[in-house]
């Protein structure tokens, strides 16, 4: 395991899209207090000091530990998208919702 350390913040969307489209950043650490050091200066100063944006929810990890949190993050951004994508086609008359009961199972 790694000894190293990750602060993880997660931003509203429309502020921070992030890598893989979840509003989350992260960086690593040497040690748990400079992670948490980390997330409290954002949730005191928000998106580059600039106290205009901040955090919803920042919290620290281990990196390569399981992240709980960050996996809810990305189920809800799935399902969203899942969510918009399926109003889509039902808007455009693309998919029937018998369609999309026969292809998502639902």
């Amino acid at each position: 395991m790694s000894e190293e350390w990750q602060s993880n913040v997660q931003w509203d969307i429309k502020c921070y899209l992030g890598r893989y489209g979840d509003g989350v950043s992260t960086d690593k650490h040497r040690t748990e207090e400079g992670a948490a050091n980390v997330c409290g200066a954002l949730q005191e100063e928000g998106f580059g000091c600039m106290h205009e944006h901040y955090p919803i929810q920042t919290w620290v990890t281990k990196v390569g530990d399981p992240d709980p949190i960050l996996d809810a993050i990305r189920l809800a951004r799935d399902v969203r998208l899942a969510q918009e994508e399926t109003e889509r086609l039902q808007k455009d008359r693309i998919v029937s919702p018998e369609t999309l009961k026969e292809r998502f199972d639902i």
